[in-house]
């Protein structure tokens, strides 16, 4: 079965497989891959974190496009869930947004969503960080997705820190450890 595995750039891996399934890999695409320890963290209340003054934070819509597109190409990320589209994301997904001066400066998104679960994805304009904007707009959206009866998920490579703070600031627990198989960063 192994063999006939296609290379898909990413797969996540109980750590009792991923030897087997890395074999696979480097077989198909030798050198392409690296080896990341992951968690995925859940959460059963919301923890109110507010936004810092000045900064509006709610849940944004087909209206608020203009100050989306505004944010640049450094949150574009937050869209790849979804066909890299706002639009898309906008329909079918929750988007976050802290908003400053007519742009969005940060944003939480379902990054992607399963029958009952959404996986939360969060990021903050370089110029914006440690403010505490993600930390603000997880927590919005923890709101939310609670309120849809919803189980919030935070996905995370344990090398990325300051997305593992977050999670730990909003009271999230690590439910399932594993590691991840995925593309060699370009250098």
């Amino acid at each position: 079965m192994l063999g006939g595995l296609e290379w898909l750039g990413m797969y996540w891996c109980p750590t009792n497989t991923v030897q087997s399934i890395h074999r696979a890999v480097e077989g198909k695409a030798p050198g392409a891959s690296i080896l990341e320890p992951d968690i995925q963290r859940t959460v059963h209340r919301h923890v109110h974190i507010p936004p810092p003054a000045g900064v509006d934070i709610r849940r944004l819509s087909q209206a608020d496009l203009p100050a989306i597109e505004a944010s640049g190409e450094e949150l574009r990320w937050l869209s790849n869930g979804w066909l890299r589209s706002w639009e898309v994301l906008l329909e079918g997904g929750i988007l976050v947004g802290a908003l400053l001066d007519g742009r969005m400066v940060s944003g939480a998104v379902t990054f992607a969503r399963a029958e009952r679960l959404d996986d939360i994805g969060v990021a903050t304009a370089s110029e914006q960080q440690r403010r505490g904007l993600s930390s603000a707009c997880a927590s919005a959206m923890v709101a939310e997705i609670l309120a849809e009866s919803r189980q919030p998920v935070w996905t995370v490579f344990c090398s990325n820190t300051p997305s593992v703070r977050v999670s730990e600031k909003l009271g999230f627990a690590t439910q399932t450890e594993c590691v991840v198989i995925r593309e060699k960063p370009q250098e």
